[in-house]
């Protein structure tokens, strides 16, 4: 199973992405899953602490102090 996690700061576009990416779990039969969906990314960095993650979709300008890919990097 391919677990995804997804952190950016604007709700709305990380509701779309969440909702195309389950889109195309669903319509392809994918083994895949979205293990979090948050705009929090102190809750991104708790959860990959303890959950096996395959794929991250970070927004690179977070309105927060560190960047996606700064995020990226304690993966």
């Amino acid at each position: 199973m391919i677990k995804f996690v997804l952190c950016d700061d604007n709700f709305a576009v990380l509701q779309k992405l969440e909702k195309m990416l389950e889109l195309i779990i669903t319509k392809h039969n994918f083994p895949a899953e979205i293990g979090l969906s948050t705009v929090n990314y102190e809750e991104f960095l708790d959860y990959i602490e303890t959950n096996p993650v395959d794929v991250l979709f970070l927004d690179i300008n977070l309105k927060a102090p560190l960047t996606g890919l700064e995020l990226a990097r304690q993966s």
